[in-house]
Order: C-alpha cells, then sequence, then structure tokens
C-alpha cells in the first residue's frame, strides 16, 4: 500500500505481523491455526487491523505462532500448534494474556520456539528445544516461559526426567550424566507457573551420572506439573523440561467451558458434595473471588468483571478439591 507509518514487521512461517506508528496491531498471511489473531482460521490476502487497542510496542511471528506485547509489559499469544504460545497445550484464534506479569520488554521468535526479554534484563524462552536452543543442558519441549540465567557454567546435563501416575501418588524419576557438588530440588505447580519445591535431594558426585526418584505422595486433584532445578554451590542453576500428570482423587470430574472465558463459566462436575466453593486466584496465590453455591451437574457462574489474564480456579465440597486453569479474555 502507500502507508507510511510503519514501525515494526515480524515474518512467521506463513503469515506476517505489523505495528504502526499508533500502537495498531496489523497482520496477513495464512491463519490456520488462528495466528492472525483476528478470532478466524480465514486466510487474509491484504493487511488487516487485529483488535482495536492501540497500545502494542512489540511483536514476533514465530512459526504459526504470534506473540505482542503491550506498552504496559503485558505479554500476549495467539495461534500456535503444541504449546509452543507459552500457555500450556492448545491454541488461541485471538490475544490471550499469558501471564499475570507485566514486566514483558522484547521478543524474539524462532520456528517453532520464543525468547523474551523482562525489563532488566532476564532471559526467557518456550517452545521447541529439541536441538537444546535454549542453552540450558537438556532438550525437549516448553510449553510455558521458562527462565534462562545465561551462566558461564551448565550445572548438569538429564539424560531423562519422568513422572508417571501411580496409585500412591506420583513417582518422579531422573538420570543424570558426570555430576560434582550438586543440589536437585523438585518443584511442583499446580497451574505450570508458579512453582514450590517439595524436594531437596544432594546429588551422588558421579562422574558416570547417576539414576533418582522420589515419590509425592499428595499430588493435587486435576494437573500436577514436576521440574527439577539443579544447582551448583556457586548459585548457578538450570531447570530441567516440565513433566505434567493428571491425577484423580476419587474419580472427581471436573470439566469447565468455555476456556478462554469472557463472562459466564459452567462448571459440569460429579462432586458428591451438597454444596461447591468456587474460588479463583491469580498466578501468584491471591484470592480473587469466591463463593458458595448449591452442588448441581451444571453450574454456572459469572467472571464478567475479572481482569484479563490466567487464573486458578478451586471447586470444593470440603472433602474434594480439584484446581483448573482458566484464562479470561
Amino acid at each position: 500500500g502507500t502507508d507510511n507509518d510503519w514501525a515494526q514487521f515480524s515474518v512467521g512461517y506463513v503469515h506476517f505481523l505489523a505495528l504502526k506508528n499508533n500502537g495498531t496491531l496489523w497482520a496477513f498471511g495464512a491463519n490456520y491455526t488462528g495466528q492472525l489473531g483476528d478470532g478466524t482460521t480465514t486466510n487474509a490476502n491484504t493487511f488487516i487491523q487485529i483488535g482495536t487497542d492501540n497500545n502494542w510496542k512489540a511483536i514476533a511471528s514465530g512459526g504459526n505462532s504470534s506473540f505482542a506485547i503491550k506498552t504496559d509489559g503485558t505479554l500476549w499469544a495467539w495461534g500456535g500448534i503444541g504449546g509452543t504460545l507459552g500457555l500450556g497445550d492448545g491454541n488461541q484464534l485471538s490475544p490471550v494474556r499469558v501471564d499475570n506479569m507485566n514486566d514483558w520488554d522484547t521478543l524474539f521468535s524462532g520456528t517453532e520456539n520464543i525468547f523474551a526479554f523482562k525489563t532488566g534484563g532476564r532471559l526467557f524462552a518456550w517452545g521447541r528445544n529439541y536441538n537444546g536452543e535454549f542453552g540450558l543442558g537438556y532438550t525437549g519441549f516448553e510449553s510455558f516461559p521458562v527462565n534462562i540465567p545465561c551462566n558461564s557454567v551448565v550445572p548438569v546435563t538429564f539424560t531423562s526426567f519422568y513422572a508417571l501416575k501411580k496409585s500412591n501418588g506420583v513417582l518422579i524419576t531422573w538420570k543424570t550424566e558426570m555430576e560434582q557438588n550438586k543440589e536437585y530440588q523438585l518443584q511442583q505447580s499446580k497451574d505450570g507457573i508458579l512453582f514450590n519445591t517439595i524436594a531437596t535431594i544432594k546429588s551422588n558426585n558421579s562422574n558416570a551420572g547417576s539414576s533418582y526418584q522420589f515419590l509425592d505422595q499428595f499430588p493435587s486433584q486435576g494437573a500436577n506439573y514436576y521440574r527439577l532445578k539443579s544447582i551448583d554451590l556457586d548459585g548457578h542453576f538450570s531447570y530441567s523440561i516440565i513433566r505434567t500428570v493428571d491425577f484423580d482423587h476419587n474419580n472427581i470430574v471436573v470439566n469447565i467451558l468455555p476456556n478462554p472465558v469472557k463472562d459466564a463459566l459452567i462448571i459440569k462436575s460429579n462432586f458428591p458434595g451438597k454444596q461447591l466453593i468456587v474460588s479463583v486466584n491469580d498466578v501468584t496465590g491471591k484470592s480473587i473471588f469466591q463463593q458458595t453455591i448449591v452442588n448441581d451437574p451444571s453450574v454456572k457462574i459469572t467472571l464478567s468483571k475479572l481482569k484479563a489474564g490466567v487464573y486458578i480456579l478451586t471447586v470444593s465440597d470440603n472433602k474434594h478439591t480439584v484446581n483448573k486453569k482458566i484464562v479470561k479474555e
């Protein structure tokens, strides 16, 4: 065209993003995973504006995924296949906020992975790491942003890391190559974002590597995310790949829809209790919403006043508790 107010341009596999000087977001090209972000899967032969927001400041087109940062420091993603968005698995047809942080600064894209700086210079990455693209000493795939410490020493190389569902909990096993003076922190998360250390294990200091295992006897209902943090004596550290296990206590099933949610959320469950306590926390654990309702196979709650972002929905009948990750548009 004839416009002369373009500020940034980013090339994906078969789609393209651009920003104008006024902070508006534009796209064209293939759209079969929703990578244009207009809420459809219809291809576009010319530039179309994505939404009406005018506070975008950075963009990146990664393969069949799209990413952007707003001037308020929030990170957004759409399109995507196989967990490349940093939101877990699945794709999105319009921009969805990745987390509740507001310190994202700059984006760089690979074919199926993404790198991003936060203010202050911390580097994060997610997506394909099959050839060790992240430089963290392991290969695999990351469905959520992981910090790349950029240390001069990689603490250890994990040759395997698995989490297996057992009748009495989740069995986590891992093997390493040569290791000396390491400490392993086994970390667990309910949402794949906020991790807590559940065990600390000293290395065997073997030149030939070692095998380890730990039984998590208290997994959460639903999805459990596990990773290892390997720490050197001098403080350098790296992370393993994240493994996910769905654990079912007493055959309680909870389905939520739609997710992402805009206004109302429907909860379908088979809780035996007569009343349910429904609560929503942000990813830091802060309580945002709580409501006691009469148990019904299909319950509807209103979340229209909730700000856009990622949250943890908890449903309980005081005997059984289920946690689910939700995204608010």
